[in-house]
């Protein structure tokens, strides 16, 4: 399995012949070369998260949609997906998850509005959790990797995103939501910090464009 995080929310995720993005939100100067999507995950239809022309970029004929009601109304064929709800596509599983946001200044209280991502792909489960903070059902979900928002403001913080993972009882963390829109270098930097202090969990803090094969 490979990650590349392509800034802010958006990663790219590929494993085997699965070529996943999720949250496509990409600067339409990008220099990098991008392969076409079979899969295109969208937790919620917001401007730094998602856009019709990244989409467009992406697609190819037998590209997937799946996201929240939302992203369905942009998309002719995108599958609505809601928390608790279950897709497969070839070999990955996707497991629709809760999110949202009560405790940030311009976030996401609406229930229903964001959705997190958890996938079953070579034997391993990846959570992404969306814009959202620490929830209860998060905890004992024991993800081989977690993406996760560290930026504050909208979403959860450092040290809120290390009482997720540690709830959660990730193996390695990404954090993302930090950089671009919201946050700064400092805030990966410390949530590395507060989760390291667990010598059973690590982070890996990635650049835009940067991969890493796990």
């Amino acid at each position: 399995m490979r990650i590349t995080w392509l800034g802010h929310a958006t990663f790219l995720v590929e494993t085997g012949n699965q070529v996943i993005y999720i949250d496509p939100y990409l600067d339409p100067y990008t220099k990098l070369q991008l392969p076409k999507a079979t899969l295109i995950l969208i937790s919620h239809w917001h401007p730094d998260h998602c856009t019709r022309e990244s989409v467009e970029m992406l697609l190819a004929d037998e590209t997937v949609i799946m996201g929240t009601a939302d992203a369905a109304s942009e998309f002719n064929g995108c599958i609505t997906l809601a928390a608790g709800e279950m897709k497969r596509h070839g070999g990955v599983v996707i497991h629709a998850t809760a999110a949202q946001t009560t405790d940030h200044i311009g976030g996401h209280d609406e229930e229903g509005f964001v959705i997190g991502f958890l996938l079953e792909l070579e034997g391993k489960k990846l959570y992404y959790t969306g814009d959202t903070d620490m929830l209860p059902s998060m905890q004992g979900l024991k993800p081989d990797v977690a993406i996760i928002p560290v930026g504050g403001t909208t979403t959860m913080g450092p040290e809120e995103a290390a009482r997720a993972v540690h709830e959660m009882g990730a193996k390695i963390s990404i954090p993302m939501h930090w950089g671009a829109q919201t946050g700064t270098r400092d805030d990966p930097e410390l949530f590395k910090e507060y989760v390291e202090r667990d010598a059973q969990q690590r982070v890996i803090i990635l650049n835009p464009g940067e991969m890493v094969e796990l």
